[in-house]
């Protein structure tokens, strides 16, 4: 950053001071004889010297000045030796995060609460980039007679993207009833505060559990006393292979060595097809004319011991070689699957500031992003499915001096404070009160 301080000085070097260079460079005051008194260091606080030409006396209060007695005595032309009639203090480039007081000496030399004329002109730019400063501040304090003209940039910085406040740009807080501060702002000139930040969206819903069902085969073995797995010949029914599935007793006299049936499944779904010879095969296997035998419809013995399933209503030849037998077991086990899972929320946008201050509020990091799909999830035979709901997006961060889920920041905050050609282009964000 760069300041220019412009205190034209008179009466410099060693030569002699003329009465009327006194009057010329002052003012005269019209329709009135020119006195010495009319010159001497006017040190009352609440002078306007641009309203009033006619102010006696003439010469303006500043640490330069001072000095030039203030009454009428003692007054000596060797005292206007470097006086001064007009501060002035330019900004330029880049500054951060600038702080006044009215003691300040290091650009004003004491002189913001005096009376004499200070201009401050912001032709460069001056920005915080932290949202709990302002960029440009006027701690309070007495500022008389002072002129702030913009037309540069003052800059506040943007809120964090997680519905942070945006910050300020220009403080300004006088205390001085005397006086109030006039802020002009060209039509090119920018106080601008940062937007606010957005938050994130909210994550979607897991999807609802699944019920599922499985088939699971087993096998199980029947141990049988007598000859035949059912119990007679004409049994069209027979129930004992089943409840050999079941892996329970029928009541009469069969016996189930298996525990392979799964856990989970109802007896109600558990079924047979098929039945391998265990052991204690007779070497010659005979039929009964009358088709007499074992079966869901009948058993025919095979030559490998394989049971196959027959016509048993149509009288087939079956036969029945021993009475221990491997069944083939099948039920339906039901079983919860996991729902399908959600999809995780969308991130949010940062406020617009001076950090990003180059980058388009479409763009990130001010655009918030879309929420993620949820996922699905199916039952094992694909009979069912179940997914989970999207995530919301998140907000996006509000432009310039515009609030998101966070507060805009504060364009111009002040007191006693008159303010010039304030409009939506040159000043964005609110405008409030001490």
């Amino acid at each position: 950053m760069a300041v220019t301080i412009t205190a034209t000085k008179y009466f410099t070097g060693t030569g002699p001071i003329k009465f009327s260079e006194i009057r010329d460079t002052f003012g005269d005051l019209p329709g009135s004889n020119v006195r010495l008194s009319d010159y001497k260091r006017n040190s009352t606080g609440d002078i306007d010297w641009n309203e009033d030409n006619t102010i006696s006396p003439r010469v303006p209060d500043a640490t330069e000045n001072a000095e030039l007695s203030d009454t009428n005595s003692n007054i000596q032309l060797q005292d206007y030796r470097n006086t001064i009639k007009q501060y002035d203090v330019e900004q330029s480039g880049n500054e951060e995060e600038r702080v006044y007081t009215d003691g300040n000496e290091a650009h004003w030399n004491n002189n913001l609460s005096k009376n004499i004329n200070k201009n401050y002109d912001v032709t460069g730019t001056i920005y915080a980039n932290e949202t709990s400063k302002y960029a440009l501040t006027f701690e309070e304090g007495n500022y008389n007679n002072l002129y702030i003209n913009v037309s540069g940039n003052i800059y506040g910085e943007g809120g964090s993207a997680d519905g942070g406040d945006g910050g300020g740009a220009l403080y300004l807080n006088n205390k001085y009833d005397g006086d109030k501060v006039r802020l002009s702002i060209a039509n090119n000139g920018k106080i601008w505060s940062g937007g606010g930040g957005g938050v994130d969206g909210v994550d979607g819903v897991d999807g609802n559990p699944l019920s599922c069902i499985r088939i699971k085969n087993w096998t199980a073995v029947n141990i049988k006393g007598s000859t035949h797995l059912c119990e007679t010949a004409t049994d069209n029914n027979c129930i004992r292979p089943e409840f050999t599935c079941k892996q329970t007793t029928d009541g009469v006299d069969s016996n189930v060595t298996s525990t392979n049936k799964p856990s989970g499944i109802n007896d109600s779904n558990v079924s047979w097809n098929k039945g391998v010879v265990k052991s204690g095969n007779r070497t010659r296997c005979r039929s009964s004319r009358d088709g007499g035998g074992v079966g869901r419809t009948g058993w025919v013995d095979s030559d490998n011991g394989d049971y196959l399933t027959v016509n048993y209503a149509k009288k087939d030849n079956v036969y029945q070689c021993s009475s221990r037998y491997t069944m083939s077991c099948t039920g339906q086990q039901p079983y919860t699957a996991t729902g399908g899972t959600k999809g995780t929320k969308g991130n949010s946008g940062a406020g617009k500031g001076f950090t990003n201050r180059n980058t388009s509020i479409n763009s990130s990091p001010h655009v918030g992003n879309a929420g993620n799909a949820g996922n699905c999830n199916t039952c094992e035979d694909g009979s069912g499915s179940s997914c989970g709901s999207d995530g919301n997006p998140g907000n996006s961060g509000g432009d310039w001096g515009q609030a998101s889920a966070g507060s805009a920041g504060i364009a111009i905050r002040k007191k006693k404070v008159i303010i010039n050609n304030a409009n939506p282009n040159n000043v964005k964000g609110p405008i409030n009160n001490i």
